[in-house]
């Protein structure tokens, strides 16, 4: 019985590990990409107060990414009954992300003006993506939340695709080949910890996984599709002058 226990209690704290450190390298990217913004900006920008719906806005994606990082705590801890009934909460929370989101997203776009205005009108179309992604994979987490292993890994990629905004404002040269692209591909390089940790343990890559990483990874070309398109943009234009 012992040489069973020993394996068992050996991959639960792999586990502990793995989601403790992924939880703390979210919290790490999106302080590093918000801090001068958001987070510290009466510091940097004490000139430049936000606006109300990007407060909201800010506020409510902070405590996504405390909540991910306190149900990773509790896992840890042991504590799976508070971590469920925490789960009832952080679901109605994912549900708020989503028009708090789509509110901060036109209130930009709706304030800008000249060129810029034309820019984040296409962009709306990236933003509407994450939301989307999000959502997508948030579903599927409380879908398959009796099915831990599936579950854990579904939440943890619908965090993981939150990060472009954050890891955008990080300080890379203005030069970047590739631009904002670039920088979505790089974000999708923190799914691959999960891939590794996947082939590590269970000899291959758990199908949460292949499905939330190709689903993340498929949709960074398609957001940029559709925002070329000039149907997406009068589709914006319409959106943008419903809310102005």
């Amino acid at each position: 019985m012992a040489t069973l226990a020993a394996p068992a209690t050996g991959a639960r704290r792999a586990e502990r590990l793995f989601y403790g450190g992924m939880a703390a390298l979210v919290t790490v990217l999106v302080f590093l990409g918000f801090g001068p913004s958001y987070y510290l900006r009466p510091v940097f920008r004490p000139a430049q107060p936000l606006s109300r719906v990007l407060h909201v806005h800010g506020f409510v994606f902070t405590v996504w990414v405390a909540l991910f990082v306190t149900q990773a705590a509790l896992v840890s801890a042991r504590r799976v009954d508070l971590h469920r009934r925490l789960g009832l909460f952080g679901a109605a929370w994912a549900a708020l992300m989503i028009p708090v989101g789509a509110a901060a997203a036109l209130h930009v776009a709706a304030a800008a003006t000249g060129p810029l205005a034309l820019e984040l009108r296409r962009f709306l179309a990236v933003q509407a993506f994450d939301l989307g992604v999000f959502a997508t994979l948030v579903g599927a987490g409380i879908v398959k939340r009796r099915d831990t292993q599936a579950h854990k890994r579904f939440l943890l990629l619908a965090t993981l695709s939150l990060l472009p905004p954050a890891v955008a404002r990080l300080p890379f040269p203005p030069d970047l080949p590739g631009g904002i692209v670039t920088i979505f591909l790089l974000c999708w390089l923190a799914v691959l910890p999960l891939v590794a940790f996947d082939l590590k343990t269970r000899g291959r890559i758990h199908r949460a996984t292949l499905a939330g990483a190709l689903l993340i990874l498929l949709s960074i070309p398609a957001r940029f599709l559709l925002a070329a398109s000039d149907g997406w943009l009068r589709f914006a234009s319409w959106l943008v002058a419903r809310v102005s």
